[in-house]
């Protein structure tokens, strides 16, 4: 998310410093304040709030649809059931893996979305707006010094993490990423 503010406004308004004051268990609520600070900076709006009925919401949500189900399939085609998660544990969610690892891919959908907000258009959910959110699936993102795309590194993270469940190295960490532009 910081890397995020840093690409699309030049700055990361504290954000990586505040990750580095996340203990175990968030005692001091860190990870919480760094969200609000995050949403607050990302849109530009001190009223915005996940989870209302605000139609940035609607995209928001679409978007990590969009990004569950690719993880999803990223990690069944390199052999992980994506049921059987690491953080995410909820018996109902039969994604929790997915949950898991696309975590530090959300911001490849804030972003577009933000992208939407400015093209300053109607944000009610339409076959136009659902196309350039799907966009994120065909765009290029830098990895390891080469351009790929959103599904190449899902593929990366997934084979990685069964990689590291096969040898039991509790190490493992999803590959990093950026924007090219």
């Amino acid at each position: 998310q910081a890397r995020t503010l840093e690409a699309l406004w030049g700055m990361d308004y504290g954000i990586a410093a505040m990750v580095k004051r996340v203990a175990s268990g968030d005692p001091d609520n860190v990870e919480s304040q760094a969200a609000r600070r995050y949403w607050m900076v990302l849109f530009g709006d001190e009223g915005f709030r996940r989870g209302g009925d605000d139609p940035r919401n609607a995209l928001l949500n679409y978007g990590y649809a969009i990004l569950r189900a690719a993880t999803v399939r990223a990690l069944s085609a390199s052999g992980l059931h994506p049921t059987f998660g690491l953080h995410h544990r909820s018996k109902l969610n039969p994604f929790a893996l997915g949950d898991d690892v696309m975590e530090p891919y959300r911001p490849v959908v804030d972003r577009a979305v933000v992208r939407v907000v400015r093209s300053g258009g109607n944000l009610a959910m339409s076959p136009g707006l659902k196309k350039e959110i799907l966009r994120i699936l065909a765009e290029r993102y830098e990895m390891e010094s080469e351009e790929r795309t959103l599904f190449d590194i899902l593929t990366k993270a997934g084979q990685g993490l069964a990689a590291a469940v096969m040898s039991g190295d509790l190490s493992w960490k999803p590959p990093m990423w950026d924007f090219l532009d």
